[in-house]
């Protein structure tokens, strides 16, 4: 067994009302595009054979400088009111989760998202030459603020486009 002593995360929680029918909302967060084209360093969202989607990201994190990380997840939930993507069961370093859920409210839908992010490794210099200096948790801070920044943006192109194919 591999011990992970080494972990770094960060999770977003947030919401956007659209003028849009539900249906259309979840088509729009269920398509692969959505995000390449939307969320920023989102590189590319992949789906291969088995219906699992590997994300490729590439961010410029503060203290640390450019890294590109791959992130392999399957479909957990599969609902008309919601989508849920969480890591493989086999996945051990890089783990991504995002769920949607969607509500009907007067204007059109209001869509709740959840993401989070969690990078484990044996050492520290697995990841970076720098992080067993810098510590887990000021990377985790800085993950942080970058993953809300990031997400506040996609939130707010996703919008915008959502209510121009309406």
């Amino acid at each position: 067994m591999i011990v992970y002593l080494f972990r770094i995360g960060a999770s977003f929680t947030g919401q956007l009302k659209a003028s849009v029918e539900p249906e259309e909302a979840r088509d729009f967060f269920d398509d692969p595009r959505t995000f390449t084209e939307l969320m920023p360093n989102v590189e590319s969202v992949t789906v291969r054979p088995d219906g699992t989607r590997r994300w490729t990201i590439r961010a410029e994190v503060p203290l640390l400088g450019a890294m590109r990380v791959s992130f392999t997840v399957r479909r957990a939930t599969n609902k008309p009111h919601a989508l849920e993507w969480e890591p493989l069961p086999e996945e051990k370093q890089n783990f991504l989760r995002y769920s949607a859920a969607f509500a009907t409210i007067e204007t059109g839908t209001l869509v709740r998202f959840i993401q989070s992010v969690e990078l484990r490794r044996q050492r520290a210099a697995d990841l970076h030459g720098l992080a067993g200096w810098l510590g887990a948790n000021r990377i985790s801070r800085e993950l942080q603020l970058r993953l809300t920044e990031t997400m506040n943006v996609f939130l707010q192109r996703a919008r915008a486009k959502l209510e121009r194919i309406s």
